[in-house]
């Protein structure tokens, strides 16, 4: 399975969830605008392979680097931040990436998600990505192969 992880070091907790998807044998690629020596070195233990990007907003630079990952690894199973910043871009590409309709029907349920996480922030209840992971069947199975 591959899996591309946008902005995999920011914010800093997001190695966790990159490593728990590398412990149940996902491909874990990402894609980030920081260079690969400063991210930190969890994170780059449980990466498959890092492309980086001068900017993350750039939609043609995403598109390449996705490009890159299909050609060197085949199909990409899911495309993913858990940042609300970049989730426009996330489903994006996706759409316009990923073969399988059910994996659009998933970028909106992720979506929608995604708003009630920023509502949870708002209110200053704190978000657990493992939680998270488990509102996915998707997701779910992965952790818990």
């Amino acid at each position: 399975m591959n899996f591309i992880f946008v902005s995999p070091h920011f914010p800093k907790t997001y190695w966790n969830f990159c490593d728990r998807l590398h412990r149940n044998g996902v491909n874990v690629l990402g894609i980030g605008d920081a260079p690969f020596d400063e991210i930190p070195w969890e994170l780059k233990q449980c990466l498959t392979e890092y492309y980086r990007v001068n900017d993350l907003g750039n939609y043609d630079e995403m598109l390449r680097a996705v490009a890159y990952f299909t050609f060197h690894y085949g199909k990409i199973d899911w495309i993913e931040s858990n940042n609300e910043y970049w989730l426009e871009m996330d489903a994006q590409l996706r759409t316009e990436r990923l073969d399988d309709r059910a994996d659009e029907q998933r970028a909106e349920e992720a979506l929608r998600h995604c708003a009630e996480r920023i509502d949870a922030v708002a209110l200053g209840r704190n978000f657990n990505v493992f939680a998270f992971a488990e509102r996915f069947e998707f997701f779910h199975d992965i952790l818990t192969a």
